[in-house]
C-alpha cells in the first residue's frame, strides 16, 4: 500500500471573501496565509484599512479548532488571536485566548500593542503557545461597532492542505474496437481526512475518439488511512479509428461544506492504445494447425474451404473499414457543431439537421450500414433535445 501524502514543510496560500459587510471597517475582502509549522502568520485585507486610531471599536481574530474536533472546545473552538481596538481608552490589545466547554473565553496571554498597518491586518501566531493535533483549521473573522455590531467571517482553512493522486492499476491499456477493460484506480489523499471523490472524464474528448467510460462507485469516501480502490470500465465502440490516445481521468474530492480546501482535483493520463480489428490472417491463425490437431489427410480440404470463405470476408471487412471511418467523420461533425454553436440555438438546428441530410444520402447510397445510421441519429436527436431544454 503506498502511504498517504504528507503536508508540505510550508504551506502558502489565500482566501477570497466574496460576501460584502455593512461597515467596511470589518469587510474582509481576502486573507493571505502562511504556515511552515511553528509560526502561522495571515494578513486580513479588508474594503476600508483602519488608521492607527480607527472611528469605532474593532477586532480581528484568527479562530483555531487545534484538534480538528467539533467536540471540544466550545463548538469546536479551542483557542483565538485578536487584535482589537478600544475607541474609548484608545488603544490597541493583542490576546491569545483559549475557549473551555463552557463560560466566558480565558485570556492565556495579553498585552498593549502599537500597531503598524500597512494595508492590510497582520497576525501571528506561534503554534507553540497552544496544543495542537497533526490536523487543524482555521478561520478568520473581524467586527465593528460602527453600525451596532457588524461581523464577516471567511470559510476554514485546513492544516495540512487536503490533496489528492491517481495512479492505475495499468497505465497502458490496449483496446480493440468493439471490446472493453476494466482496470483499478487507486486513489491517494492526505491521512486524516475522509473526503468524498468522484470521477469524471472529459466526455466530448472521449466520444470523439470512440472511448467511454464508466465509474460503477462514482462517490468513493476515503478512509482517515489516505487510500482506497476503485474500478474503471473502459469501452473502444466499433467505430473508433486504431491510434494511441490519452485519456484524462480527473479526481474531485470535497471535505465539509464550508471549507476553503473543499474542492481539490487531481488528473491522471491513461494511455489508450486501439489496435485495427483483427485481420483475416490474425483470424486464420486461430485455426493453425498448431492450435488445432488437425489429420494431415483433411488440412488440404479444411484450407480450400477456408479459402472460399476468406474472399468474401476480405470484401467485407474493407466494405466494414470504410463505414467506420463515415461514422467517425459524422460523429466528430455532429459533437464539433454542438460544441461550438450549443449557444446559438437557431444555427446549432441548421448546421445538425443539414449533418442529418448527409446521414441520410450517406445511408442510401451504402456508404455506413443501418447500425451506424442509428447511432448517427440517434446523436443529432440528443443534441436537438439539449438544444431545446435550455431555456
Amino acid at each position: 500500500m503506498e502511504p498517504a501524502l504528507s503536508a508540505n514543510s510550508r504551506t502558502i496560500g489565500q482566501i477570497k471573501d466574496k460576501e460584502g459587510d455593512s461597515d467596511p471597517l470589518s469587510d474582509i475582502i481576502a486573507v493571505d496565509y502562511s504556515n511552515d509549522g511553528k509560526f502561522l502568520n495571515a494578513t486580513l485585507w479588508l474594503s476600508y484599512p483602519p488608521k492607527d486610531k480607527p472611528y469605532s471599536d474593532v477586532n480581528y481574530s484568527m479562530i483555531i479548532d487545534s484538534d480538528n474536533d467539533n467536540a471540544t472546545g466550545r463548538f469546536g473552538i479551542d483557542y483565538e488571536l485578536e487584535i482589537s481596538f478600544n475607541n474609548e481608552t484608545q488603544t490597541w490589545t493583542r490576546t491569545l485566548y483559549t475557549y473551555p466547554p463552557t463560560g466566558d473565553r480565558i485570556p492565556l496571554v495579553q498585552q498593549t500593542i502599537t500597531p503598524f498597518f500597512f494595508g492590510g491586518i497582520p497576525l501571528s501566531l506561534d503554534l507553540n503557545k497552544i496544543r495542537h493535533g497533526d490536523f487543524y483549521k482555521v478561520a478568520f473573522y473581524s467586527e465593528s461597532q460602527f453600525y451596532g455590531s457588524s461581523k464577516d467571517e471567511t470559510t476554514t482553512v485546513h492544516f495540512p492542505p487536503l490533496s489528492i493522486s491517481i495512479t492505475a492499476a495499468q497505465p497502458t491499456l490496449t483496446i480493440r474496437p468493439g471490446e472493453s477493460q476494466t482496470i483499478d484506480l487507486r486513489v491517494n489523499s492526505t491521512g486524516g481526512y475522509e473526503p468524498l471523490v468522484t470521477f469524471y472524464t472529459d466526455p466530448n474528448t472521449a466520444m470523439r475518439r470512440g472511448i467511454e467510460t464508466h465509474f460503477p462507485f462514482n462517490n468513493v469516501s476515503i478512509p482517515s488511512s489516505g487510500t482506497v480502490t476503485t474500478p474503471v470500465n473502459i469501452a473502444v465502440h466499433s467505430y473508433a479509428i486504431d491510434g494511441v490516445y490519452t485519456l484524462v481521468i480527473f479526481a474531485n474530492s470535497t471535505l465539509e461544506p464550508g471549507t476553503y480546501h473543499q474542492n481539490v482535483t487531481s488528473q491522471y493520463p491513461l494511455t489508450i492504445r486501439v489496435p485495427p480489428p483483427l485481420s483475416i490472417s490474425e483470424r486464420l491463425n486461430l485455426f493453425s494447425p498448431e492450435a488445432i490437431k488437425i489429420p494431415q489427410e483433411y488440412l488440404v480440404g479444411f484450407y480450400i474451404i477456408v479459402l472460399s470463405l476468406a474472399i468474401p470476408a476480405v470484401a467485407r471487412w474493407f466494405a466494414s473499414r470504410k463505414q467506420i471511418s463515415h461514422l467517425n467523420r459524422f460523429m466528430t461533425a455532429i459533437i464539433s457543431v454542438y460544441d461550438l454553436l450549443h449557444e446559438k440555438k437557431d444555427l446549432c438546428e441548421r448546421c445538425l439537421e443539414n449533418i442529418r441530410r448527409q446521414v441520410d444520402q450517406a445511408y442510401a447510397k451504402g456508404k455506413i450500414s443501418e447500425s451506424n445510421y442509428k447511432i448517427l441519429n440517434e446523436k443529432i436527436s440528443d443534441y436537438e433535445k439539449k438544444l431545446n431544454e435550455v431555456k
